[in-house]
């Protein structure tokens, strides 16, 4: 097959997208033998992916996470623009001789500006269209009337395509807001290639054979936003530390590369606490967090009020408990669903944040207990096999 990786929010080789586009290259072409063509960001530099087998494209001068202003969204003309921008970036004529368009991480103008493009360019009726619905509506825009007009956007996307194409949306949580409507979707999540599943299940086994006795440490993941909790850990650490106090948990924190100056920061705080900022592989990323106790998704639910986090379900393929944020309901809503009882809940504030750090190991002990039992379960969502097979690519 010949396949479009339409991707315009990846810029760099770090992160969410990159991670995801190295799992795809390794099962697509790598294990599958198929054509990828990768649709990336303007900004893209196709020379740090040199490692990869797929084709990259610098392509997108509209950045995925690029928010739209609301008067771009409210005024019809200004908003054409910025499809017309597009389509010129992703033209139809050359996109419709892919056999599909795999959109991982779908952007609401992207989307539409693709939907409207195949409706006045011919594609093939046998052309598959692949929508990961990830972020919610209101990651682009703050106030209503603009989430809404998103949400419309989203939904005139979806339809269009459906319409031209053989369309298959999904998301991480089985649901998506269009706006105000919510609709049920197929429950996907971004999926691991066949070497990283294998590493992901020996980790998982090795990590619960482990002695579970001393104090248990707790591990921070990723690029350290603000509605990630980062200063809201540093605050208690520093709290804790300025009052003589010691935890009863260790903290380890794994930034990607360019954070050496805050982890410099944090360590100095307390022996406790143990930081590094560096790039590492998937693999080398599951093996750090294979080593921690429990992982931290104390979210800020302004944020994350409905939206998942790949961390949580990467954690609990480990066997991990996370510590999650009551108000993180898209979060709560899929533990509950496919790992009950392996998490944690607190509230997102700083007295809540010391009170779980004060939780003794036996405290702990249920929620990892539930997370082992479940994570062969989930593991199983994370199969490249099971997502390809979903999504209608063989």
């Amino acid at each position: 097959m010949k396949i479009a990786y339409i991707d315009p929010g990846l810029s760099r080789r770090s992160g969410h997208n990159a991670a995801m586009l190295a799992e795809f290259d390794e099962a697509l072409v790598g294990e599958r033998g198929h054509a990828l063509t990768v649709f990336g960001s303007a900004r893209l530099d196709p020379r740090e992916f040199a490692d990869l087998r797929a084709e990259l494209r610098p392509a997108c001068r509209l950045d995925g996470y690029a928010r739209p202003a609301a008067a771009d969204l409210a005024d019809p003309a200004r908003l054409d623009r910025l499809l017309q921008t597009v389509a010129e970036d992703l033209p139809p004529a050359q996109l419709a001789g892919f056999d599909a368009w795999l959109m991982p991480t779908v952007y609401p103008l992207h989307l539409l500006a693709l939907a409207r493009s195949a409706e006045h360019q011919r594609v093939p009726p046998a052309l598959r269209s692949v929508l990961g619905m990830l972020l919610p509506c209101a990651f682009w825009a703050d106030d209503a009337a603009s989430q809404q007009r998103v949400g419309e956007a989203f939904a005139a996307g979806v339809q269009g395509l459906a319409a031209t194409t053989q369309a298959f949306a999904y998301s991480e949580t089985g649901h998506f807001h269009f706006g105000a409507q919510r609709v049920a979707l197929a429950t996907l999540l971004p999926p691991l290639a066949t070497a990283n599943a294998g590493r992901l299940a020996g980790l998982a086994a090795a990590s619960a054979a482990r002695d579970d006795r001393g104090p248990p440490t707790l591990g921070f993941f990723g690029t350290p936003f603000g509605s990630k909790g980062i200063q809201l850990l540093q605050q208690a650490a520093q709290a804790l530390a300025a009052a003589g106090r010691t935890p009863a948990c260790r903290l380890r924190i794994r930034l990607p590369q360019g954070y050496a100056g805050l982890c410099q920061h944090l360590q100095q705080i307390a022996p406790w606490i143990d930081a590094q900022s560096r790039g590492t592989s998937n693999a080398e990323y599951l093996a750090e967090m294979a080593d921690v106790d429990a992982v931290w998704a104390l979210y800020d639910p302004l944020h994350y009020g409905d939206k998942m986090s790949g961390i949580v379900p990467e954690a609990l393929s480990l066997g991990k408990p996370v510590l999650v944020a009551e108000g993180c309901v898209a979060i709560q809503e899929f533990l509950e669903r496919h790992a009950p009882g392996a998490f944690v809940a607190a509230g997102y504030d700083l007295a809540s944040v010391l009170a779980v750090l004060a939780l003794a190991p036996a405290d702990w002990q249920p929620a990892r207990r539930c997370a082992r039992s479940h994570a062969p379960l989930v593991q199983q969502l994370k199969g490249m096999d099971r997502y390809l097979a979903v999504c209608g690519i063989h």
